[in-house]
């Protein structure tokens, strides 16, 4: 894993994000955590073009929920919202729950409890496939 790559961790569960952003950290990234989808969609359209790599997005949230969070970044107006990988995490591993974050434009989709090979796998795979 290239060093020096930026996730924007969305995690509304403060043990969930700890543990997420130490295995990011441990991959090489730096992680900047927010702690609902709203604040992802702010924070995101407020950054410089192409600041972030990735984005990890819990789908559950107070405030604003994951799928929310995402279809607003896919229409921001910028050229980096419609192409950034988003990585959608979840307790629920329904099938339609899966389908539900596809088409709201999440690029993957994993469930919890945050496992370190999974996210590794998935995150190597995004760059492997050039998404």
């Amino acid at each position: 894993m290239e060093v020096s790559k930026r996730v924007l961790l969305v995690e509304d569960n403060e043990i969930n994000a700890e543990i997420a952003k130490q295995q990011l950290l441990d991959m090489g990234f730096e992680v900047e955590w927010v702690s609902n989808g709203a604040r992802a969609v702010e924070v995101f359209g407020e950054s410089e073009l192409d600041y972030y790599d990735l984005v990890i997005m819990d789908l559950m949230m107070p405030v604003m929920d994951g799928i929310e969070a995402t279809k607003i970044i896919r229409r921001l107006e910028r050229e980096d919202a419609a192409s950034i990988p988003i990585i959608a995490v979840t307790a629920n591993s329904y099938s339609e729950d899966e389908q539900t974050s596809v088409s709201s434009g999440i690029t993957r989709f994993i469930t919890k409890p945050y496992n370190r090979d999974i996210l590794y796998d998935t995150i190597k795979g995004l760059s492997e496939t050039g998404v």
